[in-house]
């Protein structure tokens, strides 16, 4: 078995600011940060998870930050100080094997009646009970991975595991990670540097800096410690951004992987809180909070507001630190953020999908009520907008068939696909305003402007999809939206 270890065989997908796509270490990765502009790969959840491996390296390199003048002292650096990485990453080596007596983020002892195909790790196209997202012709026939590529899928699989189902070895039946559910919110630099700087949130409390340990900083995980006792708690950053969901060993096979050993793992348990996720309250639930999720019928921009409520202790503090950073990060008054994430079905491991979404956030909005009422307003508005047109698209299908077919032709009409897509283009502009017009409103009133044709585009498009021939249908609808459009203040004559 030849060995492969993390810190310097190339697996980490990243892009240079010349656009050359490149694998490094994370060795490489950390020190060649400012040289490179982001980490790439067709999988959000594999993106994602590979920057918070790296946040937690830094994390424990710089026992830190601590404070926003240590991030901004970094910036100031303009790169990560290769000395106080490799003293940190040194003495762990031998944790950063992929395979060995004490492998990378699995347990080394572990041991099965039966092994498991490595498609399994593939969050978003994960076997089994997944269904919509995965062939299962996978199962009986996994591919062969490369390391690296095993790699990758195993370090994603540890951060998105869902519950659901029954654990072989004797363990407790699988429980979600930490935090697969929820959004993931990156504020993104001009380079991987500031991105991974600008998310990393300082400590509020100096005292869990000693207990934030990341996996290979622990005791490596033994089949019968998981026997005895699965439930831990997250201490910090660097404990939540390597948690070991699942016990896992690889199975290498003449340099490729493509079975292995599969088990419950960790379970997180007490109150932790997500320094990248936005949370709310449930309405029946005063005193809890849950983190923001992706919905499957709409883009997130719809809820562009949970990212940035006026309770601030519902914010991501990765927005609050990019806010802090704003000198360095949005000299413009824009924050540019992604969104990463899965959508899953409540209390299944099943993933329906995921999701990559990327927008600009004026940081007026973290600090100008008046600028967050005008947000509200524009979603608002945008969304009895969108049940207006769905009154007309009905309209007009009662006027084509029968009420009882009108629902399934009203959903194949492209009415609401373009109001809804070619809005979203828009709402960036919309951000952008927000950030550099010095009233509100008037970034509102243009909004307005924008929703009403928009709809009507959409009303256009959908009558020469229908055709001519159905004149006497379109007008009936046609009137119906100018009603529901008029009733919200977007009158006829403005709009034709």
């Amino acid at each position: 078995m030849t060995p492969f270890n993390l810190l310097d065989q190339p697996w980490i997908p990243v892009r240079t600011l010349g656009g050359t796509p490149k694998l490094l270490g994370i060795r490489d990765t950390l020190i060649r940060s400012h040289e490179l502009d982001s980490i790439v790969d067709a999988s959000p959840l594999v993106v994602t998870s590979l920057y918070r491996l790296l946040l937690a390296v830094l994390y424990r390199a710089y026992r830190g930050p601590t404070s926003i003048r240590q991030g901004e002292d970094l910036l100031e650096h303009g790169r990560f100080d290769i000395d106080i990485i490799d003293a940190y990453l040194t003495p762990y080596a031998h944790r950063f094997e992929l395979f060995g007596d004490e492998p990378f983020y699995q347990v080394g002892d572990l041991e099965l009646p039966k092994d498991t195909p490595i498609s399994k790790l593939a969050v978003e196209r994960a076997s089994g009970n997944n269904k919509a997202l995965f062939d299962h012709s996978l199962d009986e026939q996994p591919p062969a991975l490369s390391y690296a590529e095993a790699a990758r899928w195993l370090v994603a699989h540890q951060a998105f595991a869902l519950c659901g189902g029954v654990s072989g070895g004797g363990l407790i039946n699988f429980t979600d990670a930490p935090s697969p559910r929820g959004v993931i919110v990156l504020v993104m630099g001009n380079n991987l540097f500031e991105t991974l700087t600008a998310n990393l949130v300082p400590y509020k409390d100096k005292q869990i800096i000693d207990g934030d340990l990341p996996a290979w900083e622990q005791p490596a995980l033994r089949f019968e410690e998981l026997q005895e006792d699965q439930k831990r708690s997250v201490t910090g950053p660097a404990s939540l951004y390597t948690w070991q969901s699942r016990a896992v060993k690889l199975l290498p096979d003449n340099g490729t992987v493509s079975r292995m050993f599969y088990a419950s793992g960790l379970q997180a348990i007490g109150d932790f809180r997500d320094p990248a996720c936005a949370y709310q309250v449930p309405k029946k639930q005063s005193d809890s909070r849950i983190p923001v999720k992706f919905s499957l019928d709409k883009s997130f921009w719809r809820d562009f507001g949970t990212l940035v409520p006026p309770k601030g202790d519902l914010r991501p503090q990765v927005i609050e630190y990019g806010y802090a950073l704003e000198d360095y990060l949005a000299p413009q008054g824009l924050l540019q953020v992604t969104l990463f994430g899965q959508i899953a079905r409540p209390g299944q491991p099943v993933v329906d999908a995921w999701r990559s979404e990327h927008c600009p956030l004026p940081t007026r909005l973290l600090e100008d009520a008046s600028c967050h009422t005008q947000l509200e307003n524009a979603l608002d508005l945008a969304e009895d907008v969108g049940k207006a047109m769905r009154a007309a698209g009905y309209t007009l299908a009662v006027n084509l068939t029968d009420t009882e077919s009108a629902g399934k032709l009203l959903e194949s009409f492209p009415l609401l696909r373009s109001y809804w897509s070619q809005l979203e283009a828009h709402f960036a502009d919309f951000l952008t305003d927000l950030a550099r017009i010095d009233d509100p409103e008037r970034a509102f009133e243009s909004w307005r402007e924008v929703v009403r044709s928009t709809a009507l585009d959409a009303f256009r498009v959908t009558s020469r999809a229908v055709g001519a021939k159905e004149r006497r249908a379109l007008l009936v609808a046609e009137s119906k939206l100018y009603i529901e459009l008029n009733k919200l203040g977007l009158k006829k004559e403005v709009a034709a």
